[in-house]
C-alpha cells in the first residue's frame, strides 16, 4: 500500500459522471479474504460511476513483547491486579490497536485528498464519500484537515460511524461539501458502545448540529443492526439512507466479482 499504508483501489468504471469512494474501518481488511469480501459487498450494491475503495492498513497483530509491555505499563499503577490484567491482555491489545488506528485516521484523512487528486478529471465530477466505522472518521478528518473548494464533494454517507457526535468541527465538515451528510446509525451497535473512550458516536446516535445546518443532515436508524451488518447489506443500507444512491445497470456481477 505504499509508504502511507493506504491506497485508492479502483473497483469499477461506470459511465455515470461521478466518483464513489468507500472507506472501511478498523480490522476490515486485515486478511486477503476480508478484502475480497469487502470488494464483493461494494460491487454487489452496484453503485454508479467510478467506484473506489480507500484501503488502509487497518490492523496489526501485536507481538508478544508488545503485549507484555502493555500489561506491565498498566500493572505499574495497579500491581495487585496483574493476574486479572494478564487474563484480559487480548482485550487490552485490541483496545490499544484500536486507539492506535483511531489516531492514524488523521493522517489517512490528510492523505485522501492526495489520492483523489490523482484521479483523472476528479475536479469536474461529483464526489461522494462513503465510510463505515473508523472509515467515517477518516472522511471527517479529510474534510477538516484540507480545503476542498477546488473539488465538488457532494454528499458524505457515514454508516456505523466512529465519530464523536458532539465534535465542534461538524460545521467545518458541512461547509466543505455541497450536498448533505447522511448518517446511518443503530442503538444496537454494541461495538461502538465498547470503544475505550467516553464519546457518543454518530453510529449509535442522531447527528444534530444546529438549526441552520440540520436540514442538510439526514439521519436514518437501522433497528437491530450490529456493527458488522452494514457491509453485507450495503445495497439495502444505501437505498434506504442515501437519496442520491443510484443502482447502476452497467454491472455484470459474474464478470466483475
Amino acid at each position: 500500500m505504499g509508504k502511507s499504508n493506504s491506497a485508492l483501489i479502483k473497483l469499477f468504471s461506470g459511465t455515470s459522471p461521478e466518483i464513489n469512494i468507500f472507506v472501511h474501518g478498523f480490522r476490515s481488511i486485515n486478511t486477503i479474504e476480508k478484502l475480497e469480501n469487502l470488494a464483493y459487498n461494494i460491487l454487489h450494491a452496484k453503485p454508479s460511476g467510478q467506484v473506489y475503495l480507500y484501503a488502509w492498513k487497518s490492523d496489526i497483530n501485536f507481538n508478544s513483547e508488545a503485549i507484555s509491555n502493555l500489561i506491565l505499563l498498566v500493572a505499574k499503577s495497579k500491581n495487585q491486579y496483574v493476574s486479572t490484567i494478564s487474563l484480559l491482555s487480548p482485550i487490552l491489545s485490541i483496545y490499544a490497536r484500536f486507539k492506535f488506528y483511531e489516531s492514524r485516521a488523521a493522517i489517512l484523512g490528510e492523505n485522501l485528498k492526495r489520492h483523489i487528486s490523482k484521479i483523472p478529471g476528479a475536479k469536474d465530477l461529483n464526489i461522494y464519500l462513503i465510510g463505515h466505522s473508523l472509515g467515517a472518521l477518516v472522511i471527517f478528518n479529510a474534510l477538516t484537515a484540507n480545503d476542498w473548494f477546488d473539488y465538488n464533494i457532494k454528499d458524505i454517507v457515514l454508516i456505523g460511524g466512529c465519530v464523536d457526535k458532539n465534535s465542534s468541527l461538524w460545521e467545518d465538515v458541512i461547509d466543505q461539501i455541497s450536498g448533505n451528510i447522511y448518517n446511518g446509525y443503530s442503538i444496537d451497535d454494541k461495538i461502538l458502545k465498547k470503544t475505550p473512550d467516553f464519546k457518543k458516536h454518530i453510529g449509535r446516535n442522531k447527528l444534530l448540529i444546529n438549526t441552520y445546518y440540520n436540514n442538510r443532515i439526514i439521519n436514518h436508524e437501522f433497528p437491530s443492526y450490529s456493527h458488522s451488518d452494514y457491509w453485507p447489506n450495503l445495497e439495502e443500507v444505501l437505498f434506504n439512507l442515501w437519496d442520491n444512491f443510484i443502482i447502476s445497470n452497467e454491472y455484470d456481477v459474474d464478470e466483475n466479482l
